[in-house]
């Protein structure tokens, strides 16, 4: 009798997990559809300004690092990797389940695994506004360093004081951006972490449940697994991006002590050090690599809380 109680229990946990990660699912799925159309006007004014920078950048006809080039390169490349594996794997796992059980079932699974694909690619968006001004900032800075070497002897001509000012222009308008896209996507950013945090803390219980407690085939949890690294990958690397674009906003500027003192390069310092930002999340945390290790924890932990709910 008390076996028997106890997998009652256990499979009315296994449901109940069930449920409420659907349930976190389509309340972000909702949401996302809710705000599309006012993040999409935001982000077309915001895709103006990033192009204005751009084409600016490339009136200079100056390849500014090609190894820091190829860096954010293999950044873009894996981000979007690891997204068009995500949105793949979701079909794929739509049809192994239309296999396990029945046909018919296989529509409605491709409309649910659809939806999930759109909070994916959503955050691929804020990831690639945030890669482009990264690299912009990167160029800005580049630029700087050129300058200082330039006028570290000599003394600083007309051209050098206009460029130094379109650079502190230039700056002051990626620092504006940085703030409204991440204002833009505050709300969204909040619903798809709590979002990945739920579904990765219920999907570890029940890939260890099936892994330990079920005759599962060795290539369905292997295909599990790789869903659970890739949507990891995922958004560490949307992290990681954040702290790019900080840690180049915030570049320290040595350099420019070792080149002639002039006004302008005194008001670019003044400048610079006083736009310190900040990207938060609805003003609770911080988009950094330490968020994402706090993510890791917080998803070990519950997980182990839930196989203990489970096993006892």
């Amino acid at each position: 009798m008390h076996f028997s109680e106890k997998n009652k229990d256990s499979t009315r946990l296994m449901w109940l997990t069930t449920y409420v990660l659907v349930s976190v699912n389509y309340a972000t799925i909702l949401y996302s559809l809710i705000s599309r159309r006012s993040r999409d006007c935001e982000l077309e004014r915001i895709g103006e300004v990033i192009t204005q920078v751009w084409l600016g950048i490339l009136k200079k006809q100056r390849v500014y690092c090609q190894h820091m080039d190829r860096y954010f390169g293999y950044l873009f490349y894996a981000k979007f990797a690891t997204v068009f594996y995500l949105c793949i794997s979701n079909w794929i796992h739509a049809v192994i389940m239309a296999m396990e059980y029945k046909w018919w079932i296989l529509p409605g699974l491709l409309f649910y695994m659809n939806a999930l694909n759109l909070i994916i690619t959503t955050t691929f968006g804020y990831y690639l506004a945030l890669w482009h001004i990264a690299r912009a900032f990167y160029f800005v800075n580049n630029e700087l360093t050129d300058l200082s070497q330039r006028t570290g002897v000599n003394k600083p001509t007309s051209k050098d004081v206009e460029h130094l000012r379109h650079l502190r222009a230039l700056h002051a308008v990626l620092t504006r951006t940085s703030l409204r896209i991440n204002q833009v996507y505050s709300f969204q950013m909040l619903a798809s972490r709590f979002d990945y945090v739920v579904t990765s803390i219920i999907n570890t219980y029940l890939g260890l449940l099936f892994t330990f407690s079920f005759d599962t085939p060795a290539y369905l949890i292997a295909f599990g697994l790789s869903i659970h690294v890739a949507r990891t990958l995922d958004f560490y690397l949307l992290d990681l991006m954040c702290d790019l674009v900080l840690q180049y906003q915030q570049w320290p500027r040595h350099e420019l002590t070792e080149c002639r003192w002039f006004r302008e390069l005194n008001d670019f310092v003044i400048y610079a050090s006083s736009s310190k930002i900040n990207l938060w999340v609805c003003g609770l945390f911080q988009a950094n690599q330490k968020l994402w290790f706090k993510m890791m924890c917080s998803i070990t932990a519950y997980s182990i809380v839930l196989m203990q709910f489970h096993i006892y």
